[in-house]
């Protein structure tokens, strides 16, 4: 029987032990870094399965509990880190609003279990779907508190980057990312944009800033929210 918190134990030493991962928790100045954490996080539980279970062995009814389990550890971390970048993000705009925090989707973890359980796939693909799970954590988040901060009332800002590293070994653009990415200043626009979608392997920035009204930073071209 796969001792599930032996795995989760392997996984928190890990992270302690992972500098970036640690240096991006405690700044965690932004949703740039929650979304880059919540990479180290998948990365982590990526290395920690692999080392405890063999998921290709087991029916997908075997692999379910466990890697629900596993993928629900991980988007409670990515979301921690989320909803204290939100507060510093809150703080710089002036506000003390609390924070919303994303659900879990077990859904998409039994999906994820469906998609190894019981096949002999590549290292790559497995981490993809593990990181796409602890992302779209960060992504929920990021959409919840800006649906929420506009119907206040407030300015918002949203901005999705593309970023292919790692995406189609290099080879190629991915259309699909590049038609979502852009930057909106209001939320629901963002998301019939798609700003808040993501496929397994996807490396886009979603990043998102609050403010009573928009303040252009003198030389940088920046959006600070003030």
């Amino acid at each position: 029987m796969v001792d599930i918190q032996r795995i989760i134990r392997i996984y928190q030493t890990m992270m302690r032990n992972d500098k970036q991962a640690q240096s991006l928790a405690e700044a965690a100045r932004d949703m740039k870094s929650a979304e880059k954490y919540a990479e180290r996080a998948g990365d982590n539980m990526m290395r920690a399965i692999k080392n405890s279970v063999e998921l290709s062995g087991m029916s997908e009814e075997e692999a379910k509990p466990i890697v629900t389990a596993l993928l629900n550890k991980v988007h409670n971390d990515a979301v921690r880190i989320a909803q204290r970048a939100q507060r510093n993000i809150n703080k710089r705009a002036g506000n003390e609003l609390g924070t919303l925090a994303a659900e879990f989707d077990k859904q998409l973890a039994e999906t994820i279990a469906e998609d190894v359980a019981g096949k002999e796939l590549a290292d790559g693909y497995i981490r993809n779907r593990i990181i796409h799970s602890a992302r779209k954590a960060v992504d929920d988040t990021i959409a919840a508190n800006a649906h929420a901060h506009e119907d206040m009332g407030l300015v918002v800002h949203i901005t999705r980057t593309y970023d292919d590293v790692g995406l189609h070994d290099g080879k190629d653009q991915c259309e699909w990312c590049l038609e979502r990415c852009g930057e909106w200043d209001n939320y629901e626009d963002a998301y019939n944009a798609g700003a808040f979608e993501r496929h397994p392997g996807c490396g886009c920035i979603i990043d998102y800033h609050v403010g009573k009204t928009h303040t252009w930073a003198n030389g940088s071209g920046g959006w600070n929210a003030f």
